[in-house]
């Protein structure tokens, strides 16, 4: 079954609500922008599944290219340095030829950490923060594999307010709108 016009209106109204969320330089935003992005993404039926039934729209997430290998330091009394982390930006700068271009599957899984020799995926980063940091649900209560995904999240940060892990929801925020802005204008087209 098609979209109506009411998720078409409120698909709209998610991306607007994103855009604002990841223009922000607020911790909480970014966190909220993690919840909007588990609608978009990864809820039952993802909001942009629904809505590209009708539209069929070829989505491609356009991502910094990441190295597969970890680079190997020196310390100054020449033994190699045990590699600790390593954090990727995901979201390329103006005229970066080193992109790549990834369907949704893809880009939840692309590693965007490498923690104590646990990679990190998006997926987790953005299923922590919608699921556990307060996107959608807040639970301060983690175990298992949302522990180290956890620890990964707050182990650096852009700012003394501001986690790693939540910075990584607004540059992933920033990615899905410029993915789904020919459905977004489409969308608006079809509505009027």
């Amino acid at each position: 079954m098609n979209p109506n016009n009411d998720d078409k209106k409120f698909f709209l109204s998610v991306l607007d609500d994103l855009r604002h969320k990841c223009g922000s330089n607020s911790n909480y935003n970014f966190i909220k922008a993690a919840g909007l992005l588990r609608q978009l993404l990864i809820d039952e039926i993802p909001l942009i599944d629904n809505i590209n039934k009708e539209y069929r729209e070829k989505i491609q997430f356009k991502v910094n290219r990441r190295s597969t290998q970890i680079p190997q330091f020196i310390g100054p009394n020449g033994k190699p340095l045990i590699h600790v982390m390593s954090f990727g930006f995901i979201n390329p700068p103006e005229n970066n030829q080193f992109v790549e271009y990834l369907n949704k599957d893809q880009f939840l899984k692309y590693k965007v950490l490498d923690f104590h020799g646990h990679e990190i995926t998006l997926h987790e980063l953005l299923k922590l923060n919608a699921n556990k940091k307060g996107g959608v649900h807040r639970d301060s209560r983690v175990s298992g594999k949302d522990s180290v995904v956890n620890m990964a999240n707050s182990a650096f940060g852009i700012s003394e307010d501001i986690p790693g892990g939540s910075y990584t929801m607004s540059e992933m925020g920033k990615i899905v709108l410029n993915a789904l802005s020919t459905l977004e204008e489409k969308v608006k087209k079809d509505i009027g």
